[in-house]
């Protein structure tokens, strides 16, 4: 009986566990979850600031419009706006990903994911005010007027290459013959 007791002793319990397998992968995860975390991190820190990046992008193509360059402009709006589309939706995903993380006990070091939200507020202001408006080079014109204090000088060389659009006429021959 003693043999069979040592015999069971030296074999352990059934399915021995490798524990020092174990043990490399819990270190290994442990290196992984520093890595996710700084890169969460890097994420939510590499995002400040979108916001001001493109309505720098927007003041700047306000300028070309004052400098006649609205077609050129235009032609651009496609590409500008599917940038400020995808900076929104990762703007978005980096402020989730960090608020679920920050959730989690030992992710004190993860930056505050909050410090996104006015970069989101100013992306989907300036979508709104501005590219969803922004349909023509006259709809950017009116726009660039619109958002921009533009001396008189500069809006008398813009009026002076841009006829108004023809509905800002609509019914000036009725009201000058009643005059």
């Amino acid at each position: 009986m003693s043999q069979d007791l040592l015999l069971e002793l030296k074999t352990g319990a059934p399915g021995p566990v490798d524990l020092e397998g174990l043990e490399k992968e819990g270190l290994a995860l442990e290196h992984l979850w520093h890595v996710y975390l700084g890169q969460v991190n890097a994420a939510v820190e590499g995002m400040k600031g979108s916001g001001s990046t493109f309505e720098d992008v927007w003041r700047h193509i306000i300028l070309d419009v004052a400098e006649g360059r609205a077609a050129e402009m235009h032609a651009v709006r496609p590409r500008l706006l599917a940038a400020l589309e995808h900076r929104l939706d990762l703007l978005k995903r980096a402020h989730g990903l960090a608020q679920r993380v920050r959730h989690w006990p030992g992710t004190e070091q993860v930056a505050d994911p909050d410090y996104l939200l006015p970069d989101i507020a100013n992306l989907e202001r300036l979508k709104a005010d501005v590219f969803d408006r922004w349909q023509t080079a006259e709809d950017l014109e009116r726009l660039a007027v619109e958002h921009y204090p533009l001396s008189q000088s500069q809006l008398q060389r813009i009026a002076a290459t841009h006829a108004p659009p023809a509905e800002w006429y609509a019914g000036e021959e009725e009201r000058l013959f009643q005059e």
